[in-house]
């Protein structure tokens, strides 16, 4: 596999999860009914929106861009978006870790939306 190979296959890669995560933001936020769904599309404002889920403040979407503080961040948030949704603090840890937090996350935004609180 030579470079150009490789670097096609790590853009589909990306465009692939970036696509999965606005997608599952996006459910979030109808579900609840907090922010504005299509906000999970654009860059910077589906931070925005992961932090409107969480409840905090704007300020904490600058926060997530700061090195060794956006591990923290991404942890809080992840735990305060899986509470919202009726899902343990050990939930949203582990949905903070890349690997389990894409069936965590797709679980999250696609099953059991009644049962938690979501519209449905």
């Amino acid at each position: 596999m030579n470079i150009y190979t490789a670097l096609v296959l790590l853009a589909g890669l990306s465009a692939a999860l970036y696509v999965f995560f606005a997608i599952c933001l996006r459910r979030i936020s109808m579900d609840t009914g907090i922010g504005k769904p299509w906000h999970g599309w654009v860059p910077f404002l589906n931070v925005y929106l992961a932090c409107r889920l969480a409840g905090k403040r704007y300020i904490w979407t600058a926060l997530v861009f700061v090195p060794i503080v956006n591990i923290v961040i991404i942890v809080l948030l992840s735990v305060k978006i899986a509470r919202l949704k009726g899902r343990g603090r050990i939930y949203g840890v582990f949905m903070a870790i890349p690997g389990p937090d894409l069936p965590l996350l797709w679980l999250l935004s696609f099953r059991d939306t009644a049962a938690h609180g979501g519209k449905a």
